[in-house]
């Protein structure tokens, strides 16, 4: 099991942030939308195979943002007064959609002080500086008063956290008696398959991936109500796939894709409303 190190994860996603020659910073290169996170395929059938190396690296970007889109389905009603916490914001490419698309303030948090430089920057060449603000901080460590936010995200930053009833109870503390809470995560599995590529992720990501009924009996015991579980797992599927393809590839591709392909991982979109 891969303890949590906060500093180690910052260092990690520094040195992601500003290498030009990561996968991640190549896909944020032309609209500086930087994405940490799977894409999905709504209709994989329907993917084409790239002409070229630059074809793949922008079908990969779009089905990255393409989960962004699917997420802010599930946000429920989010107005413009509202203010949303992107927890584990990454370099800011999720924050900038969401405040695009409904106008709200959003503060994303994130270890990393590179990514936090990034996100800021990108927020002002959009011209979202004034509603979309970038922190370094830990979102077991939320340093807000109560009753702050009205919707908190959390994708694909859950896993790196061991203790699951500390982050429930934490988002509950600082979420307002009618808050939403949308998370979107890699779960393990206990299937001898899925046991094996677990350390194989946990290793590679400093993560410590939780199977789905463990968010959901955390989350109940925490004062949260599921509204919804939605596996993507098939969804995500192509996008390792393709990925896989890549002259840019880090060395997860492989077992990801298998884990994903063979339902051994799993990919759920989890909302929940805190109860009063």
């Amino acid at each position: 099991m891969i303890g949590y190190d906060p500093k180690e994860l910052a260092r990690i996603y520094d040195g992601k942030t500003a290498d030009a020659g990561d996968i991640n910073a190549l896909l944020a290169r032309k609209d500086k939308r930087f994405f940490n996170h799977n894409g999905i395929a709504l209709y994989a059938q329907s993917l084409r195979t790239p002409s070229s190396e630059e074809d793949l690296l922008e079908m990969l970007h779009k089905l990255e943002a393409d989960l962004v889109e699917y997420g802010m389905r599930h946000l429920g009603t989010v107005l413009k007064e509202h203010i949303l916490l992107d927890a584990g914001c990454g370099a800011g490419g999720t924050s900038l959609m969401i405040h695009e698309a409904f106008g709200c303030r959003i503060e994303g948090v994130t270890l990393s002080p590179k990514q936090a430089e990034f996100a800021t920057k990108a927020a002002e060449l959009y011209g979202f500086s004034d509603n979309v603000r970038f922190f370094i901080g830990d979102i077991l460590q939320l340093p807000c008063e109560g009753n702050y936010y009205d919707i908190i995200w959390a994708c694909e930053s859950t896993e790196h956290l061991p203790d699951l009833d500390a982050m429930y109870n934490g988002f509950r503390r600082v979420t307002k008696p009618s808050g939403r809470l949308v998370i979107v995560t890699w779960c393990a599995t206990d299937s001898p398959l899925g046991m094996s590529i677990k350390p194989k992720v946990d290793n590679h990501y400093k993560t410590n991936i939780h199977t789905r009924e463990e968010y959901l009996k955390h989350a109940k015991r925490n004062g949260w109500t599921i509204d919804k579980q939605i596996d993507m797992t098939d969804m995500t599927a192509p996008y390792w796939k393709l990925r896989s393809t890549s002259e840019h590839r880090t060395g997860s591709e492989t077992f990801m894709a298998e884990g994903f392909g063979t339902g051994a991982l799993e990919y759920y979109l989890f909302t929940f409303d805190r109860e009063r």
